[in-house]
């Protein structure tokens, strides 16, 4: 796993696992945030999505521990604008503690993970309205969260803890330009 692989989506699955709402896989799917994946979170109770819990982290709604995909995203990004919440200093940790939790209450996941060898991306697959061709967008821009699942992984195993990867970008959006959709 030293050379990140090509973002090629017709590769997802054979040398790959884009962790993806539309990936290729089940196991990609259902590692998203976005996946309706229900969780419970020490001290914080119940959420049908890790995307649900990021933005109550960030907001304090409680509407998004009922919501997932795009709509917890909507949501979260509009209560977050509403009422701007200091984000966490231990943000990452509780996200860590929620994925590791929802691996141990899905034995789904738990086997997928353990059975799966490719290393994880994060990129999504965009539309032009106009042409309908397709670009990849590249959405790695939480590593700590691919490294996560890679931990995860390694832990179900009975392996050694992967390295951090070296971060060169700061933890934002990625850029989507408003002539694509998403995939």
């Amino acid at each position: 796993m030293d050379n990140p692989p090509v973002l090629e989506p017709t590769r997802d699955g054979f040398d790959h696992i884009n962790i993806y709402s539309r990936a290729a896989t089940w196991l990609g799917r259902e590692a998203s945030n976005f996946a309706r994946s229900r969780v419970e979170v020490p001290n914080h109770g119940v959420f049908e999505s890790i995307e649900g819990y990021w933005y109550w982290l960030l907001s304090g709604c409680d509407e998004l521990r009922t919501l997932s995909g795009v709509e917890a995203k909507t949501v979260g990004r509009q209560s977050i604008k509403q009422a701007p919440k200091p984000r966490p200093e231990d943000f990452e940790d509780r996200i860590k503690t929620a994925l590791r939790e929802k691996v141990k209450q899905n034995q789904g996941l738990q086997r997928a993970l353990r059975e799966s060898t490719l290393p994880f991306t994060h990129y999504y697959v965009m539309s032009d309205r106009r042409t309908g061709s397709k670009r990849v967008i590249d959405a790695n821009n939480h590593p700590w969260l691919l490294h996560e699942w890679e931990c995860i992984r390694a832990e179900l195993r009975g392996e050694p803890k992967p390295e951090q990867p070296v971060q060169n970008s700061s933890d934002s959006e990625p850029k989507q330009d408003d002539q694509y959709d998403l995939f």
